[in-house]
């Protein structure tokens, strides 16, 4: 499970559906900003792409890789869905409180900090 920071009850362990919070520069959540602003990209990159590419261990080609995240991501969903509709699933909850739906999630064991040297 992946830890989130928002802005709710930490003693109740209860985060509202319709919260979110994202760490995400505006600029960046706008896939046309992001596809339009190239700068990023080394001046070579063109030249250079599958040395690049093979540097990251990413495919040249997006359309299966993209299709066995997809493949994923509905797995793992369906494992969540199963694991609501057989109530085996007691790390997520679907809860209401004040008439309005809510996700409880149990707190993750906190984990020693990690050092990254660079």
């Amino acid at each position: 499970m992946t830890a989130i920071q928002v802005n709710a009850s930490v003693n109740s362990n209860r985060i509202p559906v319709t919260s979110s919070h994202s760490v995400i520069p505006a600029d960046a959540r706008n896939p046309i900003n992001r596809a339009n602003n190239l700068s990023h990209l080394p001046q070579d990159f063109e030249e250079h792409k599958e040395e690049y590419f093979q540097a990251l261990k990413a495919p040249l080609d997006v359309e299966p890789f993209i299709s066995d995240i997809i493949q994923l991501m509905k797995d793992k969903l369906y494992l969540l869905n199963q694991g609501f509709e057989d109530k085996s699933n007691d790390k997520v909850a679907i809860t209401s409180r004040n008439n309005k739906g809510w996700i409880r999630v149990t707190p993750l064991e906190k984990r020693p900090n990690l050092h990254i040297c660079l």
